[in-house]
């Protein structure tokens, strides 16, 4: 079983990897795709820490005089499981999707893991990664970005500005998040490598490095919300 490719109409928009997340997984779980939506279970996984400091190896923008690595506040990919098949055993696996990725686009699973994220014995402890993975369609319905940590102040404009050019698109609000007054909770809510409240569940699940990497390829029973 293939996954699919980036859909060629999505754009991509360098430093902003929630919102190119948030582009693709709703183009993945839009009407007319059933089949697709039938065949694999999609997940969006956060990574970062306590101390917003994590290092990944085999991303566009390190520099191979520092050992391929880079050092990032957080970073955001997208994951396909297979579903279990009822006439025959499924060998699809897991499928990541990073666009600032150095490797395939999507790329398997253990292929991913083991390429990235550099041995745990090797890494101090304030650089190792944590994990939130979110349920595909909570994290559509919950999401909200007004874009705010992007902006530092320019002294010689006396105002804020981007870091980085933000996308075209308006700031994301998600139907949920919308509903519940919420305009901003990407730091707070899915970077916070805190553990999930029960009420809070929508806000998917959280691990360490260790447990994720030991992983050959995600369980979708794995990551099923206790509701």
């Amino acid at each position: 079983m293939i996954p699919p490719c980036i859909p060629t109409q999505l754009t991509y928009t360098p430093n902003f990897c929630e919102e190119n997340v948030y582009c693709l997984a709703r183009y993945f779980t839009r009407p007319g795709l059933e089949r697709l939506q039938n065949t694999w279970s999609i997940y969006v996984v956060f990574i970062s820490n306590e101390d917003l400091c994590i290092t990944l190896l085999q991303q566009k923008g390190s520099k191979p005089q520092e050992g391929g690595l880079i050092v990032w506040d957080y970073h955001c990919i997208l994951v396909l499981v297979a579903k279990p098949s009822e006439s025959s055993e499924n060998q699809a696996g897991s499928w990541v999707y990073d666009v600032n990725s150095l490797l395939d686009i999507p790329v398997q699973w253990y292929t991913y893991v083991t390429e990235t994220f550099p041995f745990r014995e090797t890494v101090p402890s304030r650089y190792r990664c944590k994990f939130r993975v979110v349920d595909a369609q909570d994290f559509l319905a919950w999401f909200a970005s007004d874009r705010s940590h992007m902006l530092i102040w320019d002294d010689k404009l006396h105002a804020n500005r981007y870091v980085s050019k933000p996308p075209e698109h308006l700031p994301i609000i998600g139907s949920a998040a919308r509903v519940a007054g919420i305009t901003n909770n990407l730091m707070d809510r899915f970077v916070l490598m805190q553990p999930v409240e029960v009420q809070e569940e929508q806000y998917g699940r959280v691990m360490d490095q260790d447990t994720f990497c030991s992983l050959r390829c995600i369980s979708p029973i794995f990551f099923i919300n206790q509701r």
